[in-house]
């Protein structure tokens, strides 16, 4: 009973989450995101029972000692308490998901039903995407919309080049969704003709985000295909290797010539988004006493400080890592460093399509988060948790079996 309970309350958030943002701004009601608070936390409710036969795993330490990090700054916040709890909400909500997909022993049969509703549910955006091309845009906004609200045209930089968002809360938060269901995708792409047809659409409209952030990870995702391909294939660790480096130089010598062109500038440094970021590194790291150990507190910086409740200032650094140090110090950045390192050797322990791509999505928005905060895109994060949660609980197929590697 309890497992059926946690699957439907999985299913719910991952159909409701791509849809959050839209809408908050159809309806100008931000508490609509608290729907995804409340799943996330009966999720995590009934799933105490499993908890306890976890207690002492390093990944249930290392994550809870996070959530407990974060709840704890609430005593030298700089945020007034709603502030607080809207960044403690974005950015360790994710983390508390997690722990409870932990608990959760889903069968083989029940992830896969995950995976298909995730894929399925995509349908929906990628149809937007594509009657934005086409000039048909979805209405964003209504006459109930107030701060906040989706912007319906985004540009890059002052070139002119139009952006595409369907209805997510802008190109980013798109392309780092995309990257999250190309990342499902892999470990069907054997099954159908349809599943590549799909993912070759899902990564032509990754592109058409101008996404720098979804294009990093997008570009490592199909590192790791390629390098799981080239060693079926019987290709050493040395060679594979030496076929990427080449095939960097290539491209970072082909960026290189190509950026005196006007078009290509713009897209690779989005006008002054660039220094805009430079100068956000230059106040972080100006501040670095004063951050220390303990940061700024939940709310205090990061994507949160955008449309602040409590009038004080935007500090996103547009960096994961950054923010991440900003708002819950040295302590909270450890933390939140060592989880993802852990996890990402506990995956590779497993021999599983889904810690495949898990693996893929972790390693990508890792990079993804070196240009853009990846909390942004919080579809992504909870795909990212999710299928991390299921390939490390219960009972997988091995990779052969499913025909991976």
């Amino acid at each position: 009973m309890i497992n059926k309970a946690s699957f439907i309350l999985v299913c719910s958030l991952l159909i409701f989450l791509p849809f959050s943002s839209w809408l908050i701004s159809l309806t100008g009601q931000p508490e609509v995101g608290l729907i995804r608070d409340i799943l996330v936390l009966v999720l995590f409710i009934i799933s105490i029972a499993g908890l306890r036969k976890k207690l002492i795993h390093p990944l249930f330490v290392l994550a809870s000692s996070l959530v407990v990090w974060g709840l704890l700054s609430f005593l030298w916040r700089e945020a007034n308490t709603l502030q607080w709890l809207k960044g403690f909400r974005g950015d360790l909500v994710p983390i508390l998901f997690f722990i409870s997909i932990l608990a959760t022993n889903f069968s083989e049969q029940q992830k896969q039903k995950v995976l298909n509703i995730a894929i399925i549910s995509s349908v929906f955006f990628a149809l937007a995407a594509i009657l934005e091309l086409s000039g048909l845009r979805l209405p964003l906004t209504t006459s109930f919309s107030g701060p906040g609200a989706l912007e319906p045209v985004h540009y890059v930089g002052e070139s002119g080049i139009s952006r595409i968002q369907s209805v997510l809360a802008g190109p980013n938060a798109l392309g780092l969704y995309l990257l999250a269901i190309l990342s499902i995708l892999f470990i069907k792409i054997k099954t159908m003709r349809l599943v590549r047809i799909y993912a070759s659409l899902l990564a032509l409209l990754l592109v058409l985000t101008y996404s720098r952030s979804a294009w990093s990870g997008l570009f490592v995702l199909l590192l790791g295909a390629a390098a799981l391909w080239l060693h079926k294939i019987g290709f050493g660790l040395k060679k594979i290797i030496l076929i990427f480096a080449i095939l960097i130089i290539v491209l970072l010598s082909s960026l290189f010539v190509f950026y005196k062109n006007t078009a290509v500038r713009q897209i690779i440094t989005h006008g002054d988004s660039s220094s805009l970021r430079l100068e956000q590194y230059r106040r972080v790291w100006d501040s670095k006493f004063e951050i220390g150990l303990l940061g700024r507190g939940a709310g205090g910086s990061g994507p949160s400080t955008q449309n602040r409740l409590d009038e004080g200032p935007n500090r996103w650094t547009e960096n994961t890592f950054i923010d991440m140090f900003e708002t819950y110090g040295l302590m909270g950045l450890l933390l939140h460093l060592v989880l993802s390192l852990y996890l990402l050797v506990e995956l590779l322990r497993k021999r599983t399509a889904i810690s495949v791509s898990a693996i893929l999505l972790l390693v990508s928005m890792t990079v993804s988060g070196l240009f853009i905060n990846y909390y942004t895109g919080q579809v992504s994060l909870y795909i990212m948790w999710l299928l991390a949660g299921m390939a490390l609980s219960g009972r997988s197929e091995n990779l052969k079996n499913k025909g991976v590697v």
